[in-house]
């Protein structure tokens, strides 16, 4: 489990739908990243407890948030938050 999902796009604050556990508010996206950028989100992603996929689904919530000027909700990436 993630350890910060919104539940609709109305707790999201860049007003993106969240991924439904069906896949139907979903669209598959394929990176080419280095091996040092993959090697260091996988080290972030060991050391958070979570995986890379989650981490790079929360930057682009980020970029989103940061680009339409809404609030920045927290990161959360102490593992204790997160819920597995």
């Amino acid at each position: 489990m993630l350890a910060y999902e919104p539940r609709s796009a109305a707790d999201c604050s860049c007003g993106v739908g969240t991924l439904g556990k069906d896949g139907r508010d979903a669209h598959r996206v394929s990176v080419t990243l280095s091996k040092s950028q993959h090697d260091e989100l996988a080290r972030i992603a060991r050391k958070q407890g979570m995986t890379v996929a989650w981490l790079v689904r929360r930057a682009a919530e980020r970029l989103i948030e940061q680009e339409n000027g809404g609030p920045m909700l927290p990161l959360m990436l102490d593992p204790q938050h997160a819920q597995r």
